[in-house]
């Protein structure tokens, strides 16, 4: 069973602390999905643990051994990050790029092999790319280029994800395809899936799991039931609201009042 977990983490930058002594542990085949206001350090609690910024204190294990221990190679076998705003060559084609998902898997010949080339073309078909295969990055629009990130993300095929803003660039269709595919991923192939979102009727739809950050700690997790509620949003957003049930899904919706109507 694949499963990560932080033990008294300190994060920051420089001599900034961002996350305080923060113990974590993301529940293994679930969606968990992390809130907060901008600055509470969601996104550096995800780049640490993806070990692209190490904790000032504390240590973080994936599968039982400590992350530091770990080659890149067999980090990138088990665990896959998009982040904000990947950069890369604009010149670069489509498939090339989610061809780079396939690198922890190739040999000193660096040649893609038959399974190499299947999970390229589901990527590609998932995130509804397959058609701008030949197309270069800088061809797309924002929310194109997004959807070609997460095909590579997809393509790695590992049995965590983790997903800084995904939706970013995304229309409102292309948004919930996104989720829907992260949805899917979750609940028929198993995969652990811990993500930032913004919206949060979004995140109590999706999410089995929430965990609201403040004041560089875990205010409160659990279920979307048991996080998204008037007091907490009030707490962690400063946001005067109601929460009703969402019609369809009946998970919790919320509904801001107006500062200036």
């Amino acid at each position: 069973m694949k499963n990560i977990q932080g033990h008294n983490l300190t994060i920051g930058y420089e001599d900034t602390v961002i996350i305080d002594d923060v113990s974590i542990e993301f529940p293994v085949n679930k969606i968990t999905i992390l809130i907060g206001a901008n600055g509470c350090g969601k996104s550096t609690m995800l780049r640490s643990f993806a070990r692209l910024l190490k904790p000032m204190d504390g240590d973080i294990e994936l599968n039982g051994r400590s992350i530091s221990s770990l080659s890149n190679k067999q980090i990138s076998r088990e665990l896959a990050i998009l982040p904000q705003n990947p950069v890369v060559s604009g010149s670069i084609t489509v498939r090339e790029l989610v061809e780079m998902g396939r690198f922890p898997y190739q040999n000193w010949r660096n040649k893609l092999d038959e399974k190499d080339k299947k999970m390229i073309e589901k990527a590609l078909k998932d995130t509804n790319m397959l058609e701008f295969s030949d197309r270069t990055l800088d061809s797309l629009s924002g929310g194109q280029r997004q959807r070609v990130w997460i095909a590579m993300v997809l393509a790695q095929d590992t049995d965590i994800i983790l997903l800084d803003e995904p939706t970013t660039y995304l229309d409102v269709t292309y948004q919930i395809d996104i989720l829907d595919l992260v949805y899917k991923l979750n609940k028929e192939e198993g995969k652990t899936i811990v993500m930032v979102l913004h919206d949060l009727n979004l995140s109590c739809r999706y999410a089995d799991h929430i965990i609201a950050l403040k004041d560089k700690k875990v205010y409160k997790q659990g279920t979307p039931n048991d996080v998204v509620t008037k007091e907490v949003v009030k707490h962690i957003f400063d946001m005067d609201c109601e929460i009703i049930k969402d019609p369809l899904y009946k998970t919790p919706m919320f509904v801001p009042y107006s500062r200036a109507i």
